[in-house]
């Protein structure tokens, strides 16, 4: 299953919604929004005040795409900044029933090359019945909220035909 984590000043949000929904035609699930409080990474480029969500799509995903996606949220990205400046950060990734991956153009020793400066990284995995951070997983992705959205998107996930492990 396709997602998106969304990091954003309020003002963009209806915006990258409709941008991001005409990627996928199917349902789609987003997750509360929270004050993005991991880090202050993204603040010099994109203000104070911004928040955090995460959109899902409800339809089979083959990960071998992770590389159009990650091109065509940068494409989305670029059309919503101002003056060369991000209103929204966008990170695509996939859930199935054992992990989180999340899409990046950033290296590092735990993260795999996939092509065209993009990396993956397995940022949850799931084991006795929860989704897990690892070492290395953002401060976002450990929240509770998030981990409880993200297994809540591994029931949609098995519904989608594939077998329960």
């Amino acid at each position: 299953m396709p997602f998106f984590g969304l990091i954003y000043q309020k003002e963009i949000f209806d915006s990258a919604l409709d941008e991001l929904t005409q990627l996928f035609q199917s349902k789609r699930r987003l997750s509360p929004s929270f004050p993005f409080t991991a880090t202050e990474y993204y603040e010099s480029e994109m203000g104070k005040g911004l928040m955090r969500c995460w959109l899902a799509f409800l339809t089979q995903f083959d990960p071998e795409e992770l590389v159009e996606l990650k091109k065509r949220a940068v494409a989305i990205e670029v059309s919503l900044s101002v003056e060369g400046r991000r209103r929204v950060n966008i990170d695509p990734g996939y859930l199935d029933l054992k992990r989180v991956v999340l899409s990046t153009h950033k290296d590092a020793a735990h993260r795999i090359y996939l092509g065209d400066g993009i990396y993956a990284e397995v940022t949850l995995i799931y084991y006795n019945k929860s989704f897990r951070p690892l070492p290395w997983t953002y401060p976002d992705y450990r929240w509770e909220e998030t981990i409880n959205f993200f297994n809540s998107l591994r029931q949609d996930v098995s519904g989608l035909g594939r077998r329960e492990v």
